[in-house]
């Protein structure tokens, strides 16, 4: 091939194998291709500022590449694209790999099946398979994870190793870097998440502070937003967990196997209590193995049960109604329970009249009150 620097512009240029400017002059009639010497193509560039030059696919085989630096080492990989300055430079073996962007998969060597768009996008992947990462930035440290999605920018840009997690949104994921099995959608959701696994986050900054935290779950706008290391945790619905009643003060942040459903449910207190559960718009728990149930409901001491909206508990252990009443129907007469224990029923007296009882562990029965 032949080198020239008597052409006009505009030229139409790639870029070859061996990364050299080929150019096509259309003052040329015998219309053949000719290495244009960097010297001689920057000074016309530099003359005309309103040029610009079109530079069309190379294909190698069955791989595609657009771009200075381009598949410089590639020698037996498969149907491969790549699209921008350095964008998979040093790719040898890898196969059905995908880079738009500058620096995108620059230091892909031998993995294959990704898919990497936007500048600096999977820039140090190497060996890692079957990832996906949309926006600049996105999975920009991933080496050798396998089964990443990155959508947004910076999403996922520290991970290295992980696998299998799934991030949707701008600084979703943004400083994990060996956990496994995450799921994340939302702007900034699990930002801060570095190690570990099985956690999910729907919703804009849900679970945004959380570190080593496993296994927990949040659906809803700031769900868990100050969790940081609890784990097997659930919250559902906007602040659930993150501002209970409204204030943040008491957002659960170590506690474990909690449980939050309705928006601003959680802790009635800052103390991190284990085991609560909470279902209700602002339903509320405080101490361990409290649970409330309805709008407003607080079951605000250790082990008690507020039933109804607007419940609150008065002792611990204690099952609160409020101002309710509590119906049963007539059975047939339930076995013993176990010991210590009684069970409390309605039965008929067998002449028409139904009588409150007693049965107790041992056996034994007792009328507590009868039908006038």
């Amino acid at each position: 091939m032949t080198k020239r620097s008597d052409f006009q512009l505009p030229v139409r240029t790639s870029i070859d194998a061996d990364a050299r400017v080929i150019a096509w002059d259309p003052t040329d009639t015998n219309g053949e291709p000719f290495v244009v010497p960097t010297s001689a193509l920057a000074a016309p560039l530099a003359a005309n500022a309103a040029f610009t030059a079109v530079f069309e696919p190379v294909q190698v085989g069955t791989n595609t590449h657009i771009g200075l630096n381009t598949h410089t080492a590639l020698t037996s990989g498969a149907s491969n694209v790549a699209v921008g300055l350095d964008a998979q430079r040093f790719m040898t073996t890898g196969s059905f790999n995908v880079g738009l962007g500058e620096g995108t998969q620059i230091a892909l060597t031998t993995g294959s099946d990704n898919v990497g768009v936007g500048a600096r996008s999977q820039n140090t992947v190497t060996t890692g398979g079957s990832n996906t990462a949309v926006g600049t930035n996105s999975q920009r440290l991933l080496t050798t994870g396998s089964v990443n999605t990155a959508v947004g920018s910076t999403a996922q840009q520290a991970l290295t190793t992980g696998g299998s997690n799934v991030a949707v949104g701008i600084a979703a994921q943004l400083a994990m870097t060996t956990a496994n099995f995450n799921s994340a959608f939302g702007a900034n959701a699990q930002r801060a998440l570095t190690t570990q696994n099985f956690s999910s986050a729907f919703g804009s900054s849900a679970q945004l502070s959380m570190t080593t935290g496993t296994a927990n779950d949040a659906f809803g706008a700031n769900a868990q937003q100050l969790l940081t290391t609890g784990t097997l945790n659930a919250a559902f619905g906007v602040g659930s967990q993150h501002a209970p009643g409204g204030v943040t003060a008491n957002a659960l942040t170590t506690a474990n196997r909690c449980t939050a459903v309705g928006v601003e449910s959680g802790f009635g207190s800052a103390t991190q209590d284990s085991d609560v559960t909470t279902i209700g718009y602002r339903a509320l728990g405080t101490g361990v193995g409290a649970v409330s149930l309805g709008s407003g409901a607080h079951a605000a001491h250790t082990m008690a049960v507020a039933l109804g909206m607007s419940a609150v508990s008065t002792a611990a252990s204690q099952v609160h109604m409020g101002a309710r009443h509590m119906e049963i129907v007539e059975i047939t007469a339930p076995a013993a329970g176990a010991t210590n224990s009684a069970r409390i029923f309605a039965e008929d007296d067998g002449a028409g009249k139904t009588r409150l009882m007693v049965r107790f562990a041992t056996g034994a029965v007792q009328q507590l009150a009868i039908e006038p």
